[in-house]
């Protein structure tokens, strides 16, 4: 009954998108909305996107296990990030008319630096895309009991059909739905898990004083700069949230409507870590790492209830993991093809943005599969797309330099990030590739100035 009640809750939520993006004619309309999203919009779509399968499940169970500690990277570090964009960039990159991310950053440097850029964000974003896909895929087993092999299956599908017939026209509109669906499910959670636990007061007090640090013991400097680092650049960059800024119908819109969506995020994401740090001390037997929140969930609500918070958690999924894979689908068509066949037209854009979609999806749920943990699968998208957040800084802060200086030192980053984060697992590797990555960017632009120099004397 439940696995057939959650059936018709994503079917409505697929065929609430499609209509949403009816009249859909081109790419421009497909990745960035037409460009007529309003503060509201902007708000709740970058709420939305930001608030996914790890805000709740990933975190929930980190501050289960390590108290406060667990809520670094979400939702602070990602706050924060978002801050940061709202503050410094989302005006000027929405006035620049762009599309992507990368489209800025060949703008700026030139052609080579905008294909090294969109490599980065499609890698990035496919990586972000698996970890939702195997959250899901967590959520589908646990309703229907059936092996999270299938279910990710399953998830891979629904997931598919939902951002084919949606685009980022259909996100944004079911993104207010699911955002006002979210916040008032997981007051009610809340609300609930306090009664049981007899109050705030007496809920608090059984929380042991070592949740409340927000440090864990043991942990290097270095380890803490890092899991504060790779949600901040990692958010700065991310094409995913910066797409609902390039989608706005102002530069002011989009700095509004980000601030706003930060500050939103954060009030609803520190739900999950107070029944992070509550919901072990009720005496429940509850699952651990990412199975904590929904058997949390199925222990305290009612049965009921149990569906609509399951409902609420596969559309915020359903938002990111639609953002992720658009935002594979618009470097691919704005930053590739247009490159190697600049007189296609919009409709023709159109059909390779749908078909790039469908293959990164693929893509994600291969690397869903490796079994890895979500918030493993989602730090290693973050120190990806993190590293283009040099590149993009420097960008905007500078008016000089050409393209191979930024070619290399996106090169050399993700050879630093391949070898000593995923080939020898160095303690705070983010760290070293981006202090690498900016050290090679600098270097390459104050050679090249002065190369120029020496070509083109006064």
């Amino acid at each position: 009954m439940t696995a057939a009640l959650l059936f018709l809750y994503v079917v409505a939520q697929i065929a609430l998108a499609a209509w949403a993006a009816r009249g859909t004619s081109d790419d421009t309309d497909y990745l960035v909305a037409g460009r007529t999203l309003s503060t509201l919009q902007v708000a709740f779509s970058v709420f939305a996107t930001w608030f996914a399968a790890e805000t709740v499940i990933a975190t929930s169970a980190e501050v289960a296990s390590d108290g406060l500690a667990g809520a670094r990277v979400e939702p602070l570090g990602y706050s924060l990030g978002l801050v940061a964009l709202g503050l410094f960039l989302a005006f000027r990159l929405r006035a620049g008319g762009y599309v992507t991310v990368a489209s800025f950053i060949g703008e700026r440097f030139g052609g080579k630096a905008e294909l090294a850029a969109a490599l980065f964000t499609a890698i990035a974003a496919t990586v972000w895309a698996a970890a939702q896909l195997a959250a899901l895929s967590v959520i589908l087993a646990e309703v229907t009991g059936l092996p999270a092999g299938w279910m990710l299956l399953l998830s891979t599908g629904i997931v598919l059909v939902y951002a084919l017939v949606g685009g980022l026209k259909g996100d944004v509109v079911t993104d207010v739905l699911q955002g006002g669906i979210i916040i008032a499910v997981l007051l009610v959670l809340l609300v609930l898990v306090l009664m049981m636990a007899g109050g705030i007061g007496p809920a608090f007090a059984a929380v042991p004083v070592s949740d409340f640090a927000l440090n864990r013991a043991g942990e290097s400097w270095l380890l803490r700069l890092e899991l504060w680092a790779l949600p901040i650049f990692g958010t700065i960059a991310s094409q995913e949230v910066i797409s609902r800024m390039l989608g706005a119908k102002s530069p002011e819109v989009a700095r509004k409507g980000c601030l706003i969506g930060a500050a939103l995020f954060l009030t609803v994401g520190m739900i999950p870590v107070l029944l992070g740090l509550i919901g072990p001390e009720l005496g429940l037997e509850l699952a651990q790492d990412d199975g904590f929140f929904t058997s949390l969930s199925r222990e305290v609500l009612p049965p009921w209830l149990y569906i609509i918070i399951a409902g609420a958690m596969v559309s915020a999924i359903l938002s990111s993991v639609d953002s992720a894979l658009l935002a594979v689908s618009a470097v691919m068509t704005e930053n590739a093809l247009t490159k190697l066949r600049p007189r296609t037209s919009g409709a023709e854009r159109l059909r390779m943005a749908r078909l790039t979609t469908a293959l990164a999806a693929v893509a994600a749920m291969l690397i869903a599969a490796g079994g890895d943990s979500v918030r493993a699968i989602v730090l290693t998208g973050e120190g990806v797309a993190g590293l283009l957040a040099v590149p993009l800084i420097v960008g905007l802060l500078t008016r000089r330099g050409g393209q191979w200086p930024v070619v290399v030192a996106l090169s050399t980053s993700m050879l630093l990030t391949a070898l000593l984060d995923w080939r020898l697992g160095v303690e705070g590797a983010f760290l070293y590739v981006l202090a690498a990555s900016t050290i090679v960017l600098v270097a390459g632009l104050l050679a090249e100035s002065r190369l120029l120099r020496t070509s083109h004397p006064l």
